[in-house]
């Protein structure tokens, strides 16, 4: 929760946010094979949770309705397969990314 307040006062800093559970077990292991160190995460995941905040509600919504859905082995499966085709490690897919995975 004190990652969700809005007053930045009250708010835990990016430090602590890092250290939460949720983001640490998140990438606590390298999809690309083989364990990371804890200060070994995507370091561009401020970037990454800029992106989802602009990007249009409805999008966000399926993101997150997605998410929910599935679980932890599937969501898993999912990272580690997306991560495995992104291969710039932007975090995003382009087609001739997609296009060499189906290829």
């Amino acid at each position: 929760e004190a990652m969700l307040t809005q007053d930045p006062k009250k708010r835990c800093s990016i430090a602590n946010a890092l250290k939460h559970p949720f983001i640490a077990q998140s990438y606590s292991r390298s999809p690309r094979g083989g364990v990371s160190s804890a200060d070994d995460f995507d370091r561009d995941i401020v970037a990454k949770l800029r992106r989802f905040h602009a990007a249009p509600a409805l999008a966000r919504l399926g993101s997150l309705a997605l998410a929910h859905m599935l679980g932890a082995h599937e969501a898993g499966l999912q990272h580690h397969t997306f991560r495995s085709i992104d291969a710039t490690d932007n975090g995003a897919i382009t087609v001739p990314e997609l296009a060499c995975a189906l290829a």
